[in-house]
C-alpha cells in the first residue's frame, strides 16, 4: 500500500508545489523506518511531512499505521479520524480505524466503521474478517459465523478465518462442525486447532 500511496503522491507534487515534494522526502524516509520496524522515527518522518502539507489524507493513515503497531491507540484514532474527515470515502483509513477501535474494546463503532467500508466495497474481506471479530468478542456468535463464513466465501484459502469460525463452534459445544474448519485450517498450514480438539477429547 505505502507504494501505491507514495506514486499517487509523485503525480501530485507537479499539482501543490515544492511543499508536496519536501514532504515525500519524509514520506519516503518514514517507510523506510517502518519497513525496519522502528515505528517512532517513522511517526517523526511523518510529523515532518504533514508538517508541510497539512490535507493529504494518506499522510496520517501512515503515521496512524505506526501509531497502531507502537500501541499508541488513540493518536492513531486522530489520525484515522482526520484522514476520513478528509477524504470520506478513504477505504483504508475505515478499517484502520475499525481495527484501532477493536484494539480499544470498542465493538460498536468498530462495527460501524466495517460497515461503512462494506458499503463502499461489498467484498473487503478484512472488513468482514475484523468485523466478524467484533461480534465475537461482544458474543453474538451468529453474526461472527455469518461474517467469517463470508471471508471465506471470498477467499477459501484464509486459514485463519476457518481457526475462527472453528474456535467459535468450539465455544458453542458443535464439534462437528469445528472439526470440519480445524481439519481444513490444518490442510492449509495452521493446525492449531485441530491439535486442541484432539487433546481435548472432542474428536
Amino acid at each position: 500500500m505505502k507504494k501505491i500511496i507514495f506514486s499517487l503522491l509523485m503525480v501530485g507534487s507537479a499539482v501543490f508545489g515544492d511543499n508536496v515534494s519536501d514532504s515525500q522526502i519524509y514520506i519516503k524516509s518514514g517507510n523506510a523506518h517502518g519497513d525496519s520496524q522502528n515505528y517512532t522515527l517513522a511517526i517523526k518522518d511523518y510529523t515532518k511531512a504533514i508538517q508541510l502539507v497539512s490535507n493529504i489524507s494518506s499522510y496520517y493513515v501512515l503515521r496512524g499505521t505506526s501509531y497502531m503497531k507502537t500501541n499508541d491507540n488513540n493518536m492513531a484514532l486522530k489520525d484515522f479520524t482526520k484522514a476520513i474527515e478528509l477524504e470520506s470515502t478513504y477505504k483504508d483509513a475505515y478499517l484502520a480505524r475499525g481495527m484501532t477501535y477493536n484494539a480499544m474494546k470498542n465493538y460498536t463503532l468498530a462495527k460501524k466503521d466495517f460497515s461503512t467500508l462494506l458499503g463502499m466495497d461489498s467484498k473487503n474481506m478484512f472488513a468482514y474478517f475484523f468485523r466478524g471479530q467484533a461480534y465475537w468478542e461482544e458474543g453474538d456468535t451468529d453474526y461472527a459465523i455469518m461474517d467469517f463464513s463470508k471471508v471465506i466465501e471470498l477467499n477459501p484459502k484464509y486459514a485463519e478465518a476457518y481457526v475462527i469460525r472453528g474456535a467459535i463452534y468450539t465455544d458453542m459445544n458443535l464439534f462437528s462442525l469445528a472439526k470440519i474448519d480445524a481439519q481444513k485450517a490444518c490442510e492449509l498450514g495452521s493446525c492449531e486447532l485441530l491439535n486442541l480438539l484432539k487433546k481435548e477429547g472432542h474428536i
